[in-house]
């Protein structure tokens, strides 16, 4: 037998339930808009009507389509299962009939009577009912903390804790006590007299190439002349 999840509505308000093999039994062959009474799944003195609900693959159920079967209809704006911005359009869509069957999965509920005590205190007490027991894990880990000494959490407080400030400063003493690299100057084959040699040779390479420069603009004005 199916089990089916009920969402029931009042007032603004929704609540659900999973129901068992034998209140869901209730349900099957009844349609969108019967009316069912609550003393046959735990809820006293109510009275409810069906609005719809869908089915396990979460196809919406119609009310006025006849049967079980899923079928292919076509919606427009505002109808149930239908998604459309534009007026006019018309689109195919897959819905359930508006028949309960073992294909249902949710059955949505609506108010007509309610009896003597509020959904909000039945539904309290499922909850505390359905809480599930603790792991064994959990009981150990509980034990655990319980059996530790308290001369632990006593050093812990009496544990120093470093401030921001005092962390900034000791980062700031660790960059100017790095060690400075060597220069140029201060490395292996060189000294200020090799320096100061190559220093002059680049010089006379500079002047001998503005030389060489100033013949070939010469000639190029020459040969101008003579043209």
């Amino acid at each position: 037998m199916p089990e089916f999840k009920i969402v029931i509505s009042e007032k603004g308000k929704s609540y659900a339930k999973s129901l068992t093999n034998e209140e869901s039994e209730v349900f099957l062959n009844k349609k969108i808009k019967d009316k069912i009474n609550g003393n046959d799944f735990s809820f006293k003195d109510y009275e409810f009507e069906i609005t719809g609900g869908s089915d396990k693959e979460g196809f919406p159920m119609r009310y006025d389509v006849e049967g079980l079967a899923r079928r292919r209809i076509f919606v427009t704006k505002g109808m149930i299962g239908a998604r459309i911005n534009k007026k006019g359009l018309r689109i195919k869509k897959a819905v359930r009939g508006n028949t309960i069957s073992q294909f249902t999965s949710q059955i949505n509920l609506k108010v007509i009577k309610s009896g003597q005590k509020n959904l909000d205190e039945i539904f309290v007490k499922a909850v505390k009912e359905e809480k599930p027991a603790k792991k064994p894990k959990e009981i150990k880990k509980e034990k655990i903390a319980e059996e530790k000494p308290k001369e632990i959490k006593e050093i812990k407080k009496e544990e120093p804790k470093i401030e921001k400030k005092e962390i900034k400063e000791e980062k700031k003493v660790e960059k100017v006590e790095k060690v400075k690299e060597p220069k140029e100057t201060d490395r292996i084959g060189y000294t200020e007299e090799n320096v100061k040699k190559a220093q002059e040779l680049l010089s006379k390479l500079q002047e001998e190439k503005i030389k060489e420069q100033e013949k070939a603009s010469q000639k190029n004005q020459s040969i101008k002349l003579n043209l």
